[in-house]
């Protein structure tokens, strides 16, 4: 089956790696890898934020249910910059001129990354719901792996590949196509179907 699944979903294993990458993203500021884990990375305003901000989003889907923001790629590009951007200013420790800086960085941050995992979602969906629940699953465990490298590896190293995570996550979100594709006919797929239900 598994197999099967890869052989007709083109391109899976970048959707796999990125995904993986940009469910790691939305915690980078929270990794041990990255630096050490206070309570003041878990302050609730830039939560707040980035609620407000998918609440938002989620009443314009509503609002237009053909709505598909990831479609073009200058979008993908723009969500993978701004995801990418903030992400590494937010591990970076830069110091920021005041607290209002830091709001807005934090908030951003999360805003970004939080577009980033639902927009790879919205590419996923593509796929129908039985392939993409398979990319989540796969995608779940890498980053599990991913994470479990990081944990065991130098400060220094970890912190590059930390560093490396939203660009990775960036660069699949913006080249992945979701594309479905019959190796043996249309029996191959449904046979697929039948097999993920």
């Amino acid at each position: 089956m598994i197999k099967r699944f890869a052989r007709t979903s083109l391109h899976i294993g970048v959707a796999v790696i990125g995904f993986a990458c940009a469910l790691l993203v939305l915690e980078i500021q929270r990794m041990p890898a990255v630096h050490h884990v206070n309570f003041s990375m878990f302050a609730p305003a830039p939560y707040f934020v980035e609620v407000a901000f998918i609440l938002a989003l989620a009443a314009g889907y509503g609002a237009k249910k053909t709505l598909r923001i990831s479609s073009p790629k200058i979008a993908r590009v723009g969500i993978a910059v701004v995801a990418a951007a903030f992400s590494l200013l937010a591990v970076s420790g830069a110091e920021l001129p005041n607290d209002g800086a830091v709001l807005a960085t934090q908030s951003l941050y999360r805003i970004g990354s939080a577009c980033l995992l639902l927009f790879w979602g919205e590419r996923l969906a593509e796929l129908g719901a039985r392939r993409s629940a398979l990319v989540f699953a796969a995608a779940c465990l890498a980053s599990g792996c991913i994470t479990l490298v990081l944990s065991v590896l130098d400060q220094g190293i970890s912190y590059a590949l930390v560093c490396a995570l939203p660009l990775v996550a960036g660069a699949c979100f913006i080249v992945y196509e979701p594309k479905i594709v019959s190796v043996d006919g249309a029996a191959e797929d449904e046979k697929l179907d039948d097999e993920l239900a």
